[in-house]
């Protein structure tokens, strides 16, 4: 019959056990947590990676579109596709700068010509001929 003394080995082993068991408990836990935390982190970083991929493809998109119209746009003005956008701004300015020039010109000339002709007439005639020469189509 054994003893009760026999049984003292068997419980020492046992709470070595149960206390083995334990620790191998608080690292499953730790692990578990871990793993949680990364795979967080990882669907995180997967969803920043697919809104980067769509706003770079907008983008992208985008480019195109503004390159398209651009090109359409030269070539509208006689310029071929492959022409720079400096020049082409360079001459479209000047070009531009030329047509206030040539309007301010027409205007003085046209006050000039209104002058003139309203030179030695009534009062209200003049203003007749100088309303007529400032509205449009002159």
């Amino acid at each position: 019959m054994a003893k009760f003394t026999d049984f003292i080995p068997m419980q020492e082993e046992l709470r070595q056990t149960k206390a083995a068991l334990a620790e191998e408990r608080e690292n499953a836990i730790t692990w578990m947590n871990a793993y949680q935390t990364v795979s967080k982190e990882r669907d995180e970083a997967d969803r920043r990676a697919g809104a980067a991929e769509r706003g770079w493809e907008a983008d992208r998109e985008s480019l195109s579109t503004f390159r398209r119209v651009l090109d359409q746009m030269k070539e509208q003005r006689g310029y071929h596709r492959n022409e720079t956008f400096d020049r082409v701004w360079d001459e479209t300015c000047a070009k531009a700068d030329r047509a206030e020039k040539a309007e301010a010109a027409l205007a003085k000339a046209r006050d000039a010509l209104a002058n003139a002709l309203a030179a030695g007439l009534p009062e209200d005639v003049a203003q007749e001929v100088r309303a007529a020469l400032q509205g449009e189509g002159y």
